[in-house]
């Protein structure tokens, strides 16, 4: 799993945040508060960020902590004015970093896929496959209305739709926020225990609903996925995004084709239980069981 610079670089190049008028921050949470960098010991506390312009420096900024750190940008272009932070370098122990207000325009839209398991531990290779095959379902699933460019983040599957670059408003945001719901309440793999609660299948595959936020920050594909330790059969993985040429889609204009009334007005109960995936134990109101039962 080697670092491939070029390869960081192109993918940099192909979210298109320069071409908007923005700046790209990478950020990453730091297992060890002191590392090794030009053979000197560090201090780089538990959050490095910095912000680029220039995706040849970002590359090799990164490099010495791939493996070390999972690597994360911003999906969508930050306001120019960010790259003052900390321009083209990186910022140990960062104390600010990009909210939803610094977003330029909301460029793309993603959606991540990945299997029910513990918290800060890799995938095995059955898991990856069943979050990789649930992937595949979400995008034929929208394939009518947008061409999805597929990624795996070393862990699970993505999907990410190139978006005309809308203004950073709140209808936009809302738009973002219902679609991302819809797919994670018709597609997440869901079951109704004894108690009546609708919870994530153990051996399941969760679609995360709460990557609507315009200041998400999203793996940086060609880095290491690498979530507790490199055991076996849960390995560390190298994270990839399968590159092609794809144009902008209206995709917000076509929510009331995609998400038909009928369903989102089934489905709408299911936001009473919040996240499921983060809240497990929390109880659905009784009245809303036939309808959980239904869409389970």
């Amino acid at each position: 799993m080697g670092f491939d610079k070029d390869y960081v670089a192109k993918f940099l190049g192909f979210l298109g945040h320069r071409e908007a008028g923005g700046v790209t921050e990478v950020r990453f949470f730091s297992k060890e508060r002191y590392a090794f960098i030009n053979n000197r010991q560090v201090f780089v506390g538990r959050v490095v960020s910095g912000y680029y312009d220039d995706y040849d420096k970002l590359a090799g900024d990164v490099e010495p902590f791939d493996g070390k750190a999972n690597i994360y940008v911003t999906l969508n272009p930050c306001r120019p004015e960010l790259l003052a932070r900390a321009a083209n370098r990186l910022q140990f122990d960062a104390k600010i970093t990009t909210g939803d207000d610094d977003i330029l325009c909301d460029l793309w839209f993603p959606f991540d896929t990945d299997p029910v398991r513990p918290s800060d531990i890799s995938s095995t290779e059955e898991e990856l496959r069943a979050a990789l095959a649930k992937r595949d379902e979400v995008a034929e699933f929208l394939s009518p209305w947008a061409p999805v460019v597929k990624g795996v983040s070393g862990n699970g599957g993505h999907g990410l739709i190139l978006l005309p670059g809308y203004p950073n408003t709140r209808k936009a945001r809302q738009a973002k926020e219902r679609l991302t719901r819809f797919l994670s309440d018709r597609f997440s793999d869901w079951e109704v225990d004894e108690s009546g609660r609708m919870i994530l299948r153990k051996d399941g595959v969760s679609v995360d609903n709460t990557v609507f936020n315009l200041s998400r920050i999203w793996k940086l594909y060609g880095t290491i996925a690498c979530k507790g330790d490199n055991v076996p059969d849960r390995p560390y993985r190298l994270s990839h995004l399968d590159i092609m040429d794809v144009k902008p889609v209206d995709l917000y204009a076509m929510l009331d084709e995609i998400i038909p009334p009928e369903e989102e007005e089934n489905i709408a109960p299911l936001m009473i239980c919040l996240s499921f995936s983060r809240y497990p134990n929390l109880r659905c109101i009784s009245i809303q069981r036939e309808t959980l039962l239904s869409h389970a």
